[in-house]
């Protein structure tokens, strides 16, 4: 995943002490708002609670068991294509267990705050033909130019097929009077060759493409990037990885860097990129009686080099929770139940392993007994 993840050095795997346990009269069951609880759970979702079509057993017991308790979580992906209430609804159907829309944090979903900055600014924005709209505004974007729209209008900008009739035609300024604010680009991009092009060269004019706009100096202008979906690869039902939306952002920078030294950078948002873990930590924090109330997040996650690194790198409140169930697997570390290089805090069997040794630690009543963490 060269080029999308920050370094991190290797931490050693710490046991964490047990909260004081507390009687259980004193937990107010059920509850998702006001939580009395000190800590809250943030959980990746492929390779966790199922893959592909493959449903865990652990899945909805886990969910159902943090329900009835009333433990706060949220769901952190890096998947997209849709919104978070569309997400929540395919959540509830699959779990059996009502998931609502702020509990479901899509790789893009972060970007809601970009939107509140940028106000009436034109946003570009890259990604599924269908979707990339409806995707942007559902963030807050409310100026919004999708790379079909604009390569409808200019066709030569991407000159190897010509642009369908189909393409609703948006009232979009000449490319001399355009200019655009911000980059986004949403996952999954659908149409690489164009998409690509037609980034880039908006990416190399600093939001301009008028004739020549490339070759000049912007190099003082602010012109922010941001990418969500960084998975160069994520688990399904074949036996290897395959790519996900990583790749497209990995093509992106490179042709940015192999093609101009003065292209602004890319910022990323999704795991393990900071920005998504502070974005979480801000959803479980409103479902707490208070701001301070909470003090542990435990992120339980399958992929070493997204959920875990992350989630060491998010602050002091964050603790890292590795299951065996998706992307990180013993047996392809020599029968080692840890990451070598991106060790997790404590390693589980799955996710109801994972949360009923988080619920021991913390001292809850009835909590089951399970395989030691390390």
């Amino acid at each position: 995943m060269a080029g999308l993840m920050p370094q991190m050095p290797r931490r050693l795997v710490r046991a964490f002490p047990a909260a004081p346990a507390r009687a259980a009269s004193t937990w107010r069951l059920g509850r998702t708002k006001g939580s009395p609880y000190p800590f809250a759970f943030a959980f990746d979702i492929d390779g966790v609670f199922y893959k592909g079509s493959e449903d865990f057993p652990a899945a909805i017991p886990a969910v159902t068991r943090l329900r009835e308790l009333g433990v706060p979580f949220v769901f952190v992906t890096n998947g997209g294509g849709h919104t978070e209430y569309e997400r929540a609804v395919k959540l509830t159907n699959r779990l059996g267990v009502q998931i609502s829309e702020d509990e479901v944090q899509l790789t893009h979903t972060p970007l809601r705050h970009v939107a509140e900055d940028l106000g009436d600014g034109r946003l570009f924005a890259v990604g599924p033909t269908e979707t990339v709209r409806p995707l942007a505004e559902s963030c807050g974007f409310r100026n919004v130019v999708t790379s079909e729209e604009l390569w409808k209008q200019h066709p030569m900008l991407w000159p190897d097929m010509r642009p369908c009739d189909s393409i609703e035609h948006v009232d979009i300024p000449e490319l001399h009077d355009l200019k655009f604010d911000a980059m986004a680009v949403f996952y999954p991009a659908d149409n690489w060759y164009r998409d690509l092009q037609i980034a880039v060269d908006v990416a190399k004019g600093r939001g301009r493409i008028a004739e020549g706009a490339h070759l000049e100096d912007h190099s003082d202008v602010d012109f922010p990037i941001f990418a969500a979906g960084p998975d160069l690869e994520y688990a399904a039902e074949w036996h290897a990885p395959r790519f996900g939306s990583g790749a497209f952002i990995s093509c992106f920078q490179h042709l940015l860097a192999e093609t101009s030294s003065t292209a602004p950078a890319v910022q990323v948002c999704g795991k393990p990129h900071g920005m998504t873990y502070a974005y979480a930590e801000d959803l479980l924090m409103h479902k707490m009686q208070d701001a301070e109330s909470l003090q542990r997040i435990y992120m339980v996650g399958d992929n070493p080099e997204t959920d875990i690194m992350g989630a060491n790198l998010a602050g002091d409140k964050w603790r890292s929770v590795l299951v065996h169930t998706g992307m990180f697997q013993p047996a392809s570390h020599g029968g080692a139940d840890n990451h070598h290089i991106y060790p997790a805090d404590y390693v589980a069997k799955d996710v109801l392993d994972a949360v009923e040794q988080v619920l021991s630690l913390e001292g809850v009543a009835g909590s089951h007994e399970g395989v030691a963490y390390h």
